[in-house]
């Protein structure tokens, strides 16, 4: 009981310790006291209290030391009893830590420790956490393709949860890293992503990050229309909660896209609330940035002395204020760069010239900066996997040592029942022939039921009845095409446990799929389906769904961008004991396309249709086979299936 009431205690306090700012010293001292008198030992609430006062020490204080000190109790006792999830935790923790310094192959090796650690516990959460903290590493050292690969991995892990705060953040960095690889439009995607899910959440400050963010793809898209609404709205919701560096980022990119549209009375404006902002909040590091937006604004105005007043102030305060590092070196030769054009402008040849070499200068050093820091960091990473990878190739070889040495027991007490062996073997090996012709049939069956009907064509079906219910259509189109999925379903579900049907049901199907392709594609092909007048459609039998890979073939690759109407003719007729299928269209034929995957879809439907074929004559004890070529004197493919002719 006593026990008990000392963690509630110290929960308590820490609830109170966090909450309290004014007696926030009073409170670390009166805390480790508490900690000191207290009876629980070497259990995982200590684990925990630990690395709660490190990320306070680390967050509320920046006092890293502290921070460290914590972490590396709470890692050394959670060691001690074998708690993983503690491991884990401190791990994370440290990783944080290693690369707010700038130690990538620290932070790496911490991180890979804990993503370790998650997975092996399928704890999904927070191995999707770590794997976005590997991508933040990445990001960090300048691998932005990486970077991506570790935030898209992990949004994968986080999509379990939608309400994980994670999530969000791993769509906006992948936005991030995305556009930085000028792949705005699936950046636009991430973000929308992230914005939708932060709304879900009322989480409104990253919501408002997102569409801070979400401007910059949409101005490289020449979207400055939308870049401006999103930056609108981000200046809005900011103002509702006073988020004072959701309002300043806003109004920067509010700025960015005046300036994109020639606005220079809305750029000034803009900026100088910036610095009205920025004044106020105590975030003097953006007024650089702001008085440069000003003085580009009055030299495309060819106000120049008021230009080159306010390029001065940005050139002192991006100097003065702003954070230090690679952004502040390239703000200030941005800025140099605008003194020059004033300058010029001016007729001032010589001070134009003198900024433009200091500019050039300053962008060489900082081009020089991002190289060395990027770098030493992608060697100290890379050096560390290559050492996690000897760890690894170490341990397996060390389970390979192992497992020659259980082999050799395992061979010395075998020579004892050898005759017995012996006899397994060949029951065995007997047996696995058997298994291995099932295990090809159930192979077999798998993909002919993966090929049959493509979940894209479920899904474009769909969606073409949810806009025929959302339109002005007839209820009785809509009505017809509900009933063409339903039994284009059901003979798709039934043909699973048929290998033969009559033709005249075969030809029902073709003509229901069909059908529904042709409302799904707006009547962008004809098609015909007859049969010679002695063919008993009734009483001769078929394999199920044989026709389908073809015909889709036609529609999805024969159709695609053709400028004309297509045609699709199916004819059944017979020729002595066989019955012969031809399928024709007059699209664009085999090996008029470039798209390497539409060839492969195209392969895999022919080698389907012949292990189909293949295992029918085997049970008939006749030949069967397919053709395919394209039409010598039109567009167009040609396909002819002979099959024997098998009564009911």
């Amino acid at each position: 009981m006593k026990h008990l009431q000392t963690k509630t205690l110290l929960y308590l306090f820490l609830i109170f310790f966090i909450s309290s700012y004014t007696l926030v010293h009073a409170q670390v001292d009166s805390l480790h006291r508490l900690l000191a008198k207290a009876k629980v030992k070497e259990d995982t609430f200590l684990v925990d209290m630990y690395q709660q006062l490190s990320l306070f020490y680390n967050n509320k204080f920046n006092q890293v030391d502290s921070a460290n000190f914590y972490t590396d109790k709470g890692l050394e006792l959670a060691t001690k009893i074998a708690y993983d999830k503690g491991i884990a935790r401190g791990n994370m923790i440290k990783s944080n830590m290693y690369n707010e310094k700038g130690e990538i192959g620290k932070a790496f090796s911490a991180i890979k420790k804990a993503y370790d650690i998650y997975t092996r516990l399928g704890i999904d959460r927070e191995a999707g956490q770590a794997l976005y903290g590997l991508g933040t590493i990445y990001l960090s050292a300048g691998d932005v393709n990486s970077a991506v690969k570790y935030f898209l991995e992990a949004s994968n892990l986080l999509e379990k949860d939608k309400k994980n705060p994670a999530l969000s953040a791993a769509y906006i960095n992948l936005g991030i890293g995305l556009s930085k690889l000028e792949r705005n439009k699936e950046a636009l995607d991430y973000y929308e992503k992230a914005i939708y899910i932060c709304q879900q959440n009322k989480d409104l400050p990253r919501e408002i990050m997102g569409l801070v963010n979400r401007v910059t793809p949409l101005s490289e898209l020449n979207m400055l229309d939308s870049a401006w609404e999103s930056a609108e709205q981000a200046y809005q919701k900011s103002k509702q909660i006073n988020f004072s560096i959701g309002m300043i980022r806003s109004l920067i990119q509010k700025a960015n896209v005046a300036l994109s549209q020639k606005k220079y009375a809305q750029v000034l404006l803009f900026s100088n609330e910036i610095i009205t902002l920025s004044e106020k909040y105590k975030q003097q590091g953006y007024w650089g940035n702001a008085y440069q937006k000003i003085a580009i604004a009055y030299d495309s105005l060819r106000q120049y002395d008021k230009a080159l007043e306010n390029a001065k102030k940005a050139l002192f305060y991006t100097k003065e204020y702003h954070v230090g590092g690679a952004n502040q070196l390239q703000d200030q030769a941005k800025t140099l760069e605008v003194l020059y054009g004033i300058y010029k402008h001016q007729n001032n040849y010589p001070l134009a010239l003198e900024h433009y070499e200091k500019a050039i200068i300053l962008k060489d050093s900082t081009a020089n900066q991002e190289r060395t820091f990027q770098n030493n960091a992608l060697a100290s990473l890379y050096e560390t996997q290559k050492k996690e990878q000897e760890i690894v190739a170490l341990n397996q070889q060390t389970q390979m040592q192992s497992l020659q040495l259980q082999q050799k027991n395992a061979l010395l007490i075998a020579l004892s029942g050898v005759a017995i062996l012996l006899f397994l073997i060949g029951f065995l090996f007997y047996r696995q022939r058997q298994l291995q012709a099932k295990q090809r049939l159930s192979d077999l069956e798998q993909r002919l039921l993966r090929s049959r009907l493509n979940p894209h064509f479920w899904f474009n079906a769909l969606t073409s009845v949810h806009s025929l219910l959302l339109g002005e259509q007839n209820t009785r189109k809509t009505a017809q095409y509900l009933t063409k999925i339903a039994t284009i379903m059901r003979q798709s579900l039934e043909s699973t446990y048929q290998d033969l049907v009559p033709i005249e049901q075969e030809i029902a199907f073709i003509e229901n799929y069909l059908t529904i392709q042709q409302m799904r594609t707006d009547q962008k092909f004809d098609y015909e389906i007859n049969t010679n007048k002695d063919l008993e459609i009734s009483e001769i039998l078929m394999p199920s769904m044989l026709l389908q890979p073809f015909v889709e073939n036609a529609i999805e690759h024969g159709f695609k961008n053709i400028s004309y109407q297509g045609q699709i003719t199916v004819y059944f007729e017979k020729k002595g004991n066989t019955l012969q299928i031809s399928i024709e269209d007059n699209g664009k034929g085999i090996g008029t396309t470039t798209n390497e995957k539409e060839s492969r879809h195209r392969s895999r439907a022919l080698e389907i249709t012949k292990e189909r074929l293949s295992l029918l004559n085997k049970k008939q004890k006749n030949v069967a086979n397919v053709s395919i070529e394209n039409k010598k004197t039109e567009n167009g493919v040609r396909v002819v299936i002979l099959l024997p002719e098998i009564g009911i």
